[in-house]
């Protein structure tokens, strides 16, 4: 289980309802691979968050936070699964929330939290991070 942001294209106007389901109904020609020249950059911005993230070619992951952030054509993704509790739950969901803000500017996707049904939004920071935390703490308890 993780905590997925989702970034995808949406016009203007467009609910998120309806931009999510043109996103899952574009077909595999529109999830080609990142134009590289956008990765590298994507590259470049997320490595100064996570400086250890291993780049696999449209995807980077980061072993210390679990996060992973991908990059396809049309739809990009970052997310960590549910580890952290505390003070790094709320490190981890703002490293989160600032990948998905470069994803979105590099792509002129949108980012979207599909756990809170808004936008990836500094306003909802702390809203996301408590969700996370409480959930990750429920599976650590539910594992015990």
């Amino acid at each position: 289980m993780s905590y997925d942001l989702t970034i995808i294209p949406r016009d203007p106007g467009q609910d998120w309802d309806d931009a999510l389901e043109a996103a899952e109904l574009a077909d595999d020609e529109e999830l080609a691979d990142a134009d590289p020249a956008v990765w590298a950059r994507i590259t470049a911005r997320v490595r100064e968050l996570l400086p250890d993230a291993v780049d696999h070619g449209d995807e980077l992951d980061d072993e210390a936070t679990g996060i992973q952030v991908e990059c396809w054509g049309a739809e990009a993704a970052v997310s960590a699964p549910y580890w952290h509790t505390g003070a790094t739950a709320e490190r981890v969901m703002a490293l989160m929330y600032q990948a998905a803000a470069i994803l979105a500017e590099e792509t002129g996707l949108q980012a979207y939290d599909p756990q809170l049904g808004e936008a990836v939004d500094g306003q909802h920071l702390a809203a996301a991070t408590a969700l996370y935390a409480a959930t990750a703490a429920t599976i650590r308890n539910d594992a015990r």
